[in-house]
C-alpha cells in the first residue's frame, strides 16, 4: 500500500500529493469533496454549456436526460455526436463528460 504526504497552498489553491513507496500496479484515486456535490456541480456545468449554446431545446434535453438518468459516458458522448452542435460547444461538453466521475 502506498503512503502519501500532502500539503495545500492557500495562496495558489494547489494540493500537492507526494506518493511514497507507490507500486505502479496499484490504482490511485483522488477524491475531492463530496461525491453528491461534485455530481451536482457537473450537472450544472453541463447545463451552463447547453444553456449558452444556440441549439434546439430537444437536443439540450436529450443530453441532460442522459446525465440525470446516470447513463454511461459513452451514451452521453453518442448523444453529443448525434446532434449538430458547433465545434466549440461539442468540445466543451466532451471535456466535461470525460472528466465525469
Amino acid at each position: 500500500m502506498a503512503s502519501v504526504n500532502y500539503s495545500y497552498d492557500e495562496k495558489t489553491h494547489t494540493l500537492l500529493l507526494n506518493l511514497l513507496e507507490w507500486n505502479y500496479k496499484e490504482d490511485i484515486k483522488v477524491v475531492l469533496g463530496d461525491h453528491k456535490l461534485i455530481a451536482k456541480n457537473f450537472e450544472w456545468a453541463v447545463y451552463d454549456i447547453l444553456n449558452a449554446a444556440e441549439i434546439p431545446y430537444v437536443d439540450k434535453d436529450h443530453i441532460l436526460r442522459g446525465i440525470k438518468e446516470k447513463r454511461s459516458r459513452e451514451y452521453v458522448l453518442s448523444q453529443i455526436s448525434a446532434r449538430e452542435l458547433d465545434y466549440h460547444t461539442a468540445e466543451a461538453l466532451r471535456e466535461e463528460i470525460l472528466a465525469w466521475v
